[in-house]
């Protein structure tokens, strides 16, 4: 998959994680903070075809982060604060307009 073209620094924009090893299942839901290569999660850049989401919501509390810290190496650990997850398995959610 190749990198987006512009940087999304829209910490509004809410999302679901999907399971990094492969399930599929959803492990959280969020919001989109940033795609930038440069942005840092806990003092660390977050590298190519990664992306900086807030955990708001944890479906799998027990699943693990893809990127664990001293601090923090499961989903519900990480309510509240800011994670790396692949861009592969992030997923923008459907917004629905009250007119819907």
């Amino acid at each position: 998959m190749p990198s987006p073209s512009s940087i999304n620094n829209n910490s509004q924009t809410k999302c679901k994680l999907l399971d990094w090893y492969g399930s599929g299942e959803i492990v959280a839901e969020g919001r989109w903070s940033s795609n930038d290569p440069t942005a840092m999660v806990h003092h660390i850049p977050i590298g190519p075809h990664a992306i900086r989401v807030w955990i708001d919501v944890a479906k799998k509390p027990n699943a693990y982060l893809w990127r664990p810290t001293s601090e923090m190496t499961c989903i519900e650990e990480a309510l509240g604060s800011t994670v790396a997850w692949p861009s592969d398995k992030v997923n923008e959610m459907e917004c629905s307009s009250p007119e819907d």
